[in-house]
């Protein structure tokens, strides 16, 4: 099963986020792959974090944290598994009064 730090979240232009994305599995997960909405992969970790510093209007969106994991039969061919999960981020605009 695969878990993500929430189902949404809301943040000002400028702010950072981290985003993180658990997974319950024997053997645990080899990586985990962030994708943003366009397809893209927003990142590739081993621990399931995705850092984003200074946030932009144009960098919310829905991402999809993957995990996959591999397993390795005493007789065969390695199989890998993949479990996803969503989250929505909103990025509201900040505006600076003169």
């Amino acid at each position: 099963m695969v878990t993500a730090s929430a189902d949404s979240t809301t943040k000002t232009q400028g702010d950072n986020l981290r985003l993180t994305c658990t997974a319950e599995s024997n053997p645990p997960p080899s990586t985990f792959k962030w994708y943003k909405s366009d397809g893209n992969i927003a990142d590739v970790s081993s621990n399931g974090l995705l850092d984003i510093s200074n946030i932009a209007r144009n960098q919310g969106g829905i991402y999809r944290c993957e995990a996959n994991t591999t397993l390795v039969p005493t007789n065969g061919s390695s199989i890998t598994r993949s479990e996803s999960q969503t989250i929505n981020i909103s990025v509201l605009c900040k505006y600076n009064y003169i």
